[in-house]
């Protein structure tokens, strides 16, 4: 099959004759075989897109009502008509063949329950996501869910927690999030989100805010969140015995306070500082002392930074003096959970002056993301490493990591970080006097006009004016 293919694809009636040749297969299969023939129709559900191939255990997984004595030699059947491709002990379809396969799978009794089958295999077969393949191939079966129109337990697929690289325990689309998946996970969630009960959708709701951030959409990402707020307030307000209900009110009060620090991010990217302190403070308040107690932490590195940017520098080294023990258990145990915050530490370090810290913070976030290939928290750590370099007069350095983490924002659309990068760079082309300078003050200025962000815009022209003053 394959080398007939090679040899007259480019003829289109030998696509044709493929396609008879293919259903007289398959026709001649369900004849002689009807146990191969249906795992081959029910092979048909796999995308074979992402993921391309399909382990052993896959194929297993399609035969739940025949007993397990029989699957290898059904699976043989199968290889030794040449109907299904192998190697290595991963199975895949050819284009033709998978068409008529899935095309007779839909018109059977078998079209759900086999989306059903082949989603709770994707599901049971990542317990741990260590890279991003793993993660890719955790969210497979969100598709099969689609493909039968099981919205609710799409957005489940989302939101299922595994253990990752980071040692933490995280929904699927917060993990797909900090690899850089952006863009087709925002489509995704809004697919399944008006589909989804309240429990859920607070949680959807809470990633959805994030990827809008990081593509710029501060308001719609305020929304989210503010969404997020509500509804995990309205769950806990129904829930009339919550000490039989621990976890849930542990979990839809974390959704409260992660909100409301991400909210305070956002404010900080409009630099709407003041706004933020206000809810850094506020995420202090209401999770020191609590279960919550690691969102006051984060809080607080989060509030030093702040108040590096507005001058008050005394209050910035007392905040990173409190925020010191964190950091350094952080470090001890080399998990890169905090990496994000660890990055945001190098910058409080890097405007109070002590480029020495600042130099240690982001190189230590560099390697946690490297290694965990977290791909914004590289880009800031590179981007801050480089107004290092700029602040210390070594231009040329300074520029190439810069140049360096541009593309990687520019690669995963993060408009606010990029917007950022771009600014740095162009006070990197000031103090060298090159007129590339303007040009990166504009793109800075382009993209916090798109994001509705007048306080970013006013910085940028301040530079500006300071350049041709």
């Amino acid at each position: 099959m394959a080398r007939y293919w090679q040899e007259n694809r480019a003829d289109p009636l030998a696509v044709i004759d493929l396609k008879n040749l293919t259903v007289s297969q398959i026709n001649r299969l369900q004849s002689l075989d009807l146990l191969a023939y249906r795992l081959l129709c029910r092979l048909g559900c796999y995308r074979y897109q992402d993921v391309a191939k399909i382990p052993t255990s896959g194929l297993y997984s399609l035969l739940w009502d025949i007993p397990s004595t029989e699957h290898r030699q059904i699976i043989t059947s199968l290889r030794n008509r040449s109907l299904i491709e192998c190697h290595q002990g991963e199975y895949w379809l050819h284009p033709v063949i998978r068409a008529e396969a899935i095309s007779r799978l839909r018109a059977s009794a078998d079209w759900e329950i086999t989306n059903q089958k082949a989603a709770e295999f994707w599901t049971d077969s990542i317990q741990q996501i260590t890279a991003f393949k793993d993660a890719i191939q955790a969210l497979e079966a969100y598709y099969h869910y689609i493909e039968i129109n099981e919205f609710e337990q799409a957005g489940k697929v989302i939101i299922k927690s595994r253990n990752n690289q980071w040692r933490q325990y995280l929904p699927l689309g917060s993990t797909l999030y900090r690899m850089g998946c952006v863009q087709p996970l925002i489509s995704l969630i809004n697919q399944v989100i008006n589909t989804t009960h309240n429990y859920n959708l607070s949680e959807l709701y809470n990633i959805l805010g994030d990827l809008y951030w990081i593509t710029g959409k501060i308001n719609l990402a305020t929304a989210c969140q503010q969404k997020t707020i509500q509804l995990a307030t309205q769950s806990l307000k129904s829930l009339t015995h919550q000490q039989e209900n621990k976890h849930k009110v542990y979990y839809l009060r974390m959704l409260e306070v992660d909100s409301l620090l991400s909210i305070g991010l956002y404010q900080l990217d409009l630099w709407e500082l003041e706004a933020s302190s206000k809810l850094f403070q506020q995420v202090i308040d209401k999770a020191q002392n609590t279960d919550h107690q690691s969102w006051a932490e984060k809080a607080l590195i989060c509030l030093a930074l702040v108040n590096s940017y507005s001058g008050f520098d005394d209050k910035a080294c007392e905040a990173v003096k409190l925020a010191s023990q964190t950091i350094s258990t952080e470090l001890n145990e080399y998990t890169g959970r905090h990496a994000y915050f660890i990055q945001m530490l190098g910058q409080t370090y890097l405007n109070l002056g002590d480029y020495v810290q600042a130099t240690q913070m982001f190189t230590t976030a560099l390697n946690f993301a490297e290694t965990s290939h977290y791909t914004q928290v590289k880009a800031k750590s590179l981007s801050g490493i480089g107004q290092t370099y700029c602040k210390k007069l070594e231009f040329e350095l300074a520029l190439t990591y810069h140049t360096q983490a541009i593309e990687l924002l520019d690669k995963i659309g993060a408009k606010c970080d990029l917007a950022v990068a771009y600014f740095q760079i162009g006070l990197t082309y000031q103090r060298l006097q090159s007129p590339a300078s303007k040009d990166a003050f504009d793109l800075a200025i382009d993209i916090f006009r798109q994001m509705q962000a007048p306080k970013q815009v006013l910085r940028v022209k301040k530079s500006y004016f300071t350049e041709f003053s």
